[in-house]
């Protein structure tokens, strides 16, 4: 079958699904990374915690300041 065979609009259509597919595989990729990063920054987390119970308020903060910076991450990308 001919390019000019397909109505442009379905060359389009198919073009922009193949897209999509695409950017969703990404952003679940890009989201289980992240994910699995937290979970790695929250065991390294607890274990400076149980090693070093004066670092708590440092713990503590660093913690809260991620929080703040996924809130406005979470802003800044919804439209």
């Amino acid at each position: 079958m001919c390019v000019e065979d397909i109505p442009r609009h379905e060359r389009a259509a198919e073009s922009y699904v193949k897209q999509c597919a695409l950017l969703d595989t990404k952003v679940l990729s890009t989201w289980s990374e992240w994910n699995e990063s937290q979970k790695k920054l929250n065991l390294m987390y607890n274990q400076a915690v149980a090693d070093h119970p004066e670092l708590i308020d440092f713990v503590q903060k660093l913690q809260t300041q991620a929080k703040l910076r996924i809130a406005e991450a979470r802003d800044d990308t919804s439209f």
